[in-house]
């Protein structure tokens, strides 16, 4: 054996080389993994789950702002009556009440509409991170980015963007799992 390899050693090197090389070209494409990026707005709208909690969302923002009309129309008609009324004082007192509540009222509402998209949006978006990771991981990607307009993601080739997958794959799954709650 030896005095084969002393014969024809560069071509036995090359060999044991070339088997070298393939078998780690062939383990670094095999633990290569992908990644991707995503567009959250856009995940946010096609999605069924997101346009659900987007028509909660304008459903509770439309009834605060009859509310608010309701409120400022009623300060409107005291403005009218304090210029029209001989109970000046009464009226001005009144009116100065109702600005107070409503400027509070509507101090309130900021804060709890904060609240109440936080409250819709949570679960929302834990679905999304489980239901991406499922994808990431079914479909081999190592990063899967997401991509807000405020620039987290700067530039991602094109061939990267996952967003109709992922959209797909979302509706899939969370129509399953309403199918299977209905079901029970």
């Amino acid at each position: 054996m030896l005095s084969l390899i002393k014969k024809h050693g560069q071509t036995v090197l090359n060999i044991i080389l070339l088997a070298a090389l393939i078998s780690l070209s062939l383990l670094h494409f095999r633990s290569q993994k992908k990644v991707g990026y995503v567009k959250n707005a856009t995940i946010l709208s096609k999605t069924n789950i997101g346009a659900n909690a987007s028509v909660q969302l304008q459903t509770k923002t439309g009834q605060y702002q009859q509310e608010i009309n309701k409120r400022e129309q009623e300060i409107k008609v005291l403005r009218g009556l304090l210029e029209k009324d001989e109970r000046q004082e009464a009226v001005k007192n009144e009116l100065s009440a109702k600005q107070q509540d409503f400027e509070g009222y509507v101090e309130t509402l900021s804060k709890n509409m904060s609240q109440i998209r936080a409250d819709i949006m949570r679960p929302v978006y834990a679905t999304f991170n489980r239901v991406i990771g499922e994808f990431g991981k079914e479909h081999g990607y190592y990063l899967i980015l997401g991509a807000t307009p405020s620039g987290n993601v700067v530039y991602g080739d094109p061939g990267a963007d996952i967003t109709t997958e992922v959209v797909e794959y979302i509706n899939s799954k969370t129509e399953i799992q309403n199918a299977d709650k209905s079901g029970k």
